[in-house]
């Protein structure tokens, strides 16, 4: 599967974040253990009220972060995701695709 651009764009009409041109690989493998980091800050830039770790704070707990982007993903999902959409890990990549793609199965 291709990756494609992801944006993010806030909306000062609305005063939102929203999605746009977003469907793909959001945060790619390069990154490591700090795409948790970076999956917070999305579920964040959205209204997502939890607290977004520093690097050394993930290094030192990298297991209890990541059950953190566990519960900003069910957020994302809950309050973000269009219908029939999901945001979600796979082999340490993290996405925003239609819930019937291949990369979920």
């Amino acid at each position: 599967m291709a990756k494609q651009e992801s944006y993010l764009v806030f909306d000062t009409k609305e005063g939102k974040v929203k999605l746009v041109a977003l469907e793909g690989c959001l945060c790619d493998s390069t990154w490591g253990i700090f795409n948790i980091r970076r999956v917070l800050e999305i579920a964040q830039a959205f209204g997502w009220d939890g607290k977004v770790p520093t690097d050394d704070d993930i290094r030192k707990d990298t297991m209890g972060y990541h059950m953190l982007s566990e519960e900003a993903t069910e957020w994302l999902n809950a309050n973000v995701a269009e219908d029939g959409y999901i945001f979600g890990w796979n082999e340490g990549e993290y996405y925003y695709l239609p819930s019937m793609s291949e990369v979920w199965y």
